[in-house]
């Protein structure tokens, strides 16, 4: 007999555990894994060590550090990995996989954002600040001033840009000093070993240089300027090499218009342009949904031999590990609701870290025509008494303009429901809920979360459809999603309130202006309220008038900009309205909230801003804990009390 779950409230984020990252041996006979927990009110994680064929995991690392990222060496015997035990600063360290205390490699000023192992396991590529400021004046630690004469001077999570990221190389062995490898003018992303001596890595070369307009590149280990490697119309997304040389490339063409689909595509040598893989697929090679029981790793891409690529397709929310061929050929490696994020082969063996069902991620063995086993259960274990039945309330239709919609009820009958509303635009929501959907089903609300138009992996007409007109045609296929739910009995139309993120803030903040009599009440978190102030203050600002809006350059197009700001009409909506706002967050700043705020307090309409010290944008997903807890606590209470 099923049991009912039991109510998820926000104090029981304590128990959360996350598997936040693995490494395949190379024979495939051996996973480490990364298990985030939070201990206090902290985050710490540790290394497991578990045979791919089944049995015992075992505890590698101890401690109350942050222990991440794990590389098992190409001998199989050590595994490399980041971690803060020293000194709280993020510093690579290896160690035997038969046991012993892990060894610190040299440490690199401000901390290490990536480790790989090179193809013969002698040394060690690190990406790292590059040692030289670009802004500062005067004192490192205590600048004069900061001279800024760039369009990218700051990054969401980061803060100022003061450094370019660089790669350094060291000795395995722990002897020596760290090299760097790449010039101080430019800022690396993604670098791999194409062999011994050579890097490759992402990068713009340009002064104000763009994460939406990356290409490949490649450097002697020596150092030495950069030699371009493969480049697309607009930008590379992701990128690895084969053993052979050949260039594997996610990104888009012909242009960097925020819209369009990426695509794989390989560069082969002595060949001058890149042959687009699985040429009729009008889905993104990508994983393009998140959440926080999602996990966030980097763009997935990997060669699993020297004629077959490992990669993610998304489709309809999900996203399906899939292997493609150089012959164009391509096999999806498992179907459902599944939602994987990195895949590796090793040995005859492929192993994906995915969301399988409505629950946290895990790692799966993955086996064509079988169903995939289960490797770990450290998501679904601390999840497993919460869960609830999401249920699909409506189908995506293209003729009939119906969107794909799933639920998670508060109780029996018609109730007050609340719509959850994904960001991007361009992203996607997945038949995974996020925890505050179970905590306000919890409390007693339904919840619905979809995918309108803008909303990728419906193929690019209906990721388009958004373009040069936010807010129009998604509100109105919510406010018909929620009319359908109404005539079946599920929901009230009368009491609906509105709960997004980001873009998501943007929508609910645009519905409450443009639809006032159809919302009750409103949370906006890190929203965008004013596209001309985003433009000035966010970290893609620049991208608002370059394409994301569609809405033409700035400031000519000006009035436009206004006219599709939701600040242009905030003073309509007559209900209750919540901004919650990360105080450090880059990509939609706080200016947004406080012009909102301060437009519906001079006006005497029910408002109120929480401010969040120290977190950046994804706070929800990664934010202090007491701080996640506080924003679920106050997101149930708001809906509770006006709904």
């Amino acid at each position: 007999m099923a049991t009912s779950p039991r109510p998820f409230t926000p104090g029981d984020l304590r128990h959360e555990r996350k598997v936040t990252g693995f490494s395949l041996s190379p024979d495939g006979e051996t996973v480490v894994f990364a298990v985030q927990s939070i201990v206090g009110n902290a985050y710490r994680s540790t290394l497991w060590r578990l045979p791919a064929a089944g049995g015992r995991a075992e505890r590698l690392t101890m401690g109350t550090a942050a222990d991440g990222s794990p590389r098992i060496s190409p001998d199989g015997e050590s595994v490399l990995f980041i971690s803060d035990r020293h000194e709280k600063e993020a510093q690579a360290f290896v160690m035997r996989l038969s046991g012993g205390e892990a060894r610190m490699l040299p440490v690199i000023a401000g901390g290490v954002g990536a480790a790989e192992w090179s193809p013969d396991g002698r040394r060690v590529l690190l990406l790292g600040p590059s040692g030289e400021r670009r802004f500062s004046v005067g004192k490192p630690d205590d600048p004069t001033a900061l001279a800024i004469d760039s369009l990218v001077w700051r990054v969401d999570g980061v803060g100022i840009r003061d450094q370019r990221n660089a790669v350094w190389v060291v000795n395995a062995s722990g002897r020596g000093k760290p090299g760097r490898v790449t010039p101080v003018d430019v800022d690396v992303t993604q670098p791999r070993w194409l062999r011994d001596d050579r890097i490759g890595f992402l990068a713009d070369l340009r002064p104000d240089f763009s994460e939406e307009a990356y290409r490949a590149y490649t450097i002697r280990t020596v150092g030495g300027r950069p030699r371009e490697a493969g480049a697309l119309g607009g930008s590379v997304w992701a990128a690895a090499w084969s053993p052979r040389g050949a260039l594997a490339m996610i990104g888009v063409e012909p242009d960097n218009a925020f819209w369009r689909e990426p695509h794989l595509y390989v560069q082969r040598p002595r060949r001058k342009a890149p042959d687009r893989l699985a040429a009729d697929l009008d889905r993104p090679v990508l994983p393009t949904s998140y959440g926080d029981l999602i996990p966030d790793v980097q763009p997935l891409l990997r060669w699993s031999d020297d004629s077959h690529l490992l990669a993610s397709v998304a489709d309809h929310g999900r996203a399906h590990p899939t292997r493609f061929g150089l012959d164009g050929t391509t096999e999806r490696l498992v179907d459902g609701d599944v939602v994987a994020v990195d895949v590796q082969s090793g040995g005859d063996r492929v192993v994906a870290l995915a969301n399988i069902g409505p629950e946290p991620a895990d790692l799966y063995e993955l086996r064509p025509g079988s169903e995939p086993r289960r490797l770990t259960r450290e998501g679904a274990r601390w999840f497993g008494p919460f869960r609830r039945q999401v249920e699909t309330v409506s189908r995506f239709d293209r003729r009939t303009g119906r969107i794909e919609a799933w639920m998670v009820r508060g109780g029996r009958g018609r109730r007050p429901t609340v719509l959850q509303i994904h960001g991007g635009p361009y992203a996607s929501h997945a038949p995974v809920p996020w925890l505050e959907m179970m905590a306000l089903a919890s409390a007693g609300l339904h919840v619905v979360w979809a995918n309108p138009s803008g909303s990728t992996s419906y193929g690019q007409a209906f990721t388009k459809d958004l373009d040069g007109r936010w807010g129009v045609p998604d509100s109105r296929q919510w406010l018909r999603l929620v009319d359908d739910l109404a005539k079946q009995g599920v929901v009230d139309r009368d009491r609906i309130g509105v709960l997004g993120l980001s873009y998501g803030g943007f929508e609910a903040l645009w519905m409450a202006g443009h639809h006032p009599g159809r919302v009750r009440a409103v949370v906006a978190e890190n929203p965008v309220a004013d596209l001309i102030a985003e433009y000035g203050a966010g970290d893609y600002g620049s991208a608002i008038s370059d394409g994301l809006t569609g809405l033409g350059p700035l400031p000519e197009a000006a009035a436009d900009y206004l006219a599709a700001s939701p600040s242009a009409r905030i003073t309509r909506f007559r209900g209750s309205l919540l901004l919650l706002q990360a105080e450090q967050d880059h990509r939609c700043p706080p200016v947004n909230s406080e012009l909102v705020f301060a437009l519906r307090r001079a006006r005497g309409l029910p408002v109120r801003m929480v401010r969040y010290p120290e977190e950046s944008h994804w706070m929800a997903g990664v934010g202090r804990p007491d701080r996640r807890r506080d924003r679920l606590e106050r997101i149930v209470g708001l809906f509770r009390r006006e709904l």
